[in-house]
């Protein structure tokens, strides 16, 4: 069966200097295991708990370990914006960049489903784009919600800055060819927030986007938030815990998508890893 494979990771300890601070890092082991559509994320860390939206932390379980609720989907192609308003005529570049703060999901079309040129139009999507969770009726994004926290017995009561370290997009084994070459439009943005009840799209909630399109995944430089930075801080105590989204997209703007090879993508042909990392004074 195809599988959708995304991993979060933990910590064992590394030091490292930078400047005249020393910092201990709770870096992550990609110990991860899969059955069927159950995806296994597992990490060594007895600092950093996970949970996935039905979970529930315990003090007294190390909780090393979370299964993403959803690895498979058929997605439209969509591409976002920091804003968008709908020009007369035919005008795709109708749009401002993507900075970070509030945003737009546009799903886009080609006038010619046999090229990639771009010369079409955008149908503003963000309604059905980015929700607070998965649903049904959102065929744009594929979505799953994490929450970690620092294992209030651990004795270590705060880390900083909660950050996307690595992340791999890479095709499934049984891919096709048609999906191989998709391979450069897939997206992941990761969005965080302190409360469940968070929108996605809020413009005040921290966000970073990773870009295939080299090859290589690669963070998106976003103005609003430039190092990538989930969470200043993550604490053993609520409020103080963090709730990840992690949405996984076709970029529709991306030269390797067309409204033909496009229409419908199926994630199961790409596997996902990502690695997440605290640090603590």
């Amino acid at each position: 069966m195809k599988k959708l494979f995304i991993s979060i990771f933990t910590a064992v300890f590394a030091l490292f200097a930078l400047g005249t601070s020393t910092f201990a890092w709770f870096s992550m082991n990609d110990s991860v295991s899969a059955s069927g559509m159950a995806i296994k994320v597992q990490s060594n860390s007895i600092f950093l708990q996970i949970i996935n939206e039905d979970g529930a932390f315990k003090d007294d379980e190390a909780q090393l370990s979370a299964v993403a609720k959803y690895a498979e989907k058929t997605l439209q192609p969509v591409t976002i914006a920091k804003s968008y308003t709908a020009p007369a005529g035919e005008n795709p570049e109708a749009k401002e960049a993507f900075d970070g703060s509030s945003m737009v999901f546009l799903n886009a079309s080609s006038i010619d489903p046999a090229i990639s040129d771009k010369n079409g139009s955008y149908t503003v999507v963000s309604e059905k784009a980015y929700p607070n969770n998965e649903t049904t009726g959102n065929v744009f994004t594929l979505i799953n919600r994490f929450q970690v926290r620092l294992n209030p017995t651990a004795g270590v009561h705060q880390a900083l800055n909660l950050q996307v370290t690595e992340l791999k997009i890479e095709a499934a084994e049984d891919a096709t060819e048609d999906q191989k070459a998709l391979l450069p439009a897939v997206r992941v943005l990761f969005i965080c927030g302190e409360t469940p009840e968070d929108l996605a799209g809020e413009a005040t909630l921290k966000k970073d986007l990773w870009s295939n399109t080299s090859g290589t995944p690669t963070r998106v430089v976003l103005s609003s938030n430039a190092g990538g930075i989930l969470a200043a801080t993550v604490t053993d105590q609520q409020p103080g815990y963090q709730y990840v989204r992690v949405f996984i997209y076709i970029d529709g703007d991306d030269a390797a998508t067309t409204t033909n090879n496009a229409t419908k993508v199926d994630t199961s042909a790409y596997n996902i890893s990502f690695k997440l990392s605290v640090n603590q004074e």
